[in-house]
């Protein structure tokens, strides 16, 4: 049951946007009709300048309220995403994206740049390390929960701490 509320409190709030405008309640709907790549959308987050990030299997779709951005994998391009898929989504301080990926760990997007990185790109060698979600405890430490493991991330020296 838990599960149905989530995901119909998802689909209400990825489906409408509502606008008050002269006493009256617009209703706008984002679809591939209107600019959002995928109808699929695996996992949405609200930043702290208010963008709304969605993760899809064809990479990730800001949405600033009036208009949708889409981020995805370029092959020849080392600071795109670095995988389409996106399960999860945090943030570190109001410039700093975290990306957690179907595969290969995570990606981060630097709002200020508009560039991505890969700062476990070297160290996650299993092309399976999906990460489902991210909990950013401090300024340094980041939680990620694998299909395996929940590890911790030191941001500053790059370590990993893998748990078995």
């Amino acid at each position: 049951m838990k599960h149905f509320l989530s995901c119909a409190f998802l689909f209400i709030c990825l489906s409408c946007t509502i606008f008050h405008s002269f006493g009256q309640i617009v209703v706008r709907s984002l679809n591939r009709t209107n600019g959002l790549s995928t109808d699929v959308v695996y996992c949405s987050y609200f930043d702290k300048q208010g963008f709304l990030w969605m993760g899809t299997a064809t990479g990730i779709v800001r949405y600033d309220g009036m208009n949708l951005l889409s981020y995805s994998h370029i092959v020849s391009d080392t600071s795109s995403l670095l995988l389409n898929q996106v399960n999860c989504f945090n943030e570190i301080g109001d410039d700093l994206l975290l990306i957690g990926l179907a595969g290969k760990g995570i990606s981060t997007f630097n709002k200020n740049t508009n560039s991505f990185s890969h700062p476990l790109k070297n160290v996650i060698k299993d092309d399976l390390y999906n990460v489902f979600a991210i909990f950013v405890e401090n300024d340094s430490l980041v939680w990620l929960a694998n299909h395996l493991s929940v590890d911790i991330w030191n941001i500053h020296t790059g370590r990993l701490a893998m748990r078995q």
